[in-house]
């Protein structure tokens, strides 16, 4: 991914450089997606009336609830489908923001051992100290 984009920045440099005009965009492709849910939760919605209104005339009870039950547990599982992908997102949040400063240490340690950031430096007791201060 970071390839990809790095190649097309040289390729954009290069055809800058160049004077070519720049290449027309891909078209973007059809995405089906939120209308088929729309539609589901359309038909969702319908089912729900019809066997409610099955219920209200007393017609044969099982057909009636099986298509509440089924209708509703589509409304249902939309709903903990997204809470479940909002837990996971939180829970990864906290778990990257927890070990940022292993990360950020072990990164600058062993990529760039004695260059200090800004003035800060991470390598020397694995915290954050501020060494510019003492260099002037």
């Amino acid at each position: 991914m970071i390839g990809e984009i790095a190649a097309e920045i040289k390729q954009s440099a290069a055809r800058a450089l160049s004077g070519e005009p720049a290449p027309e965009p891909a078209p973007v492709p059809q995405d089906y997606m939120l209308v088929i849910t729309i539609a589901a939760l359309c038909a969702a919605s319908v089912v729900v009336v019809l066997g409610g209104i099955g219920l209200y005339r007393n017609e044969p009870h099982r057909l009636s609830y099986l298509a509440v039950g089924f209708s509703f547990s589509a409304f249902v599982m939309q709903f903990v489908f997204w809470l479940a992908i909002i837990i996971c997102g939180i829970v990864l949040l906290v778990s990257i923001i927890g070990n940022l400063d292993s990360i950020v240490s072990q990164l600058s340690c062993s990529i760039l051992p004695h260059l200090p950031l800004f003035g800060w430096s991470f390598c020397q007791t694995k915290k954050l100290t501020y060494d510019a201060i003492i260099q002037s």
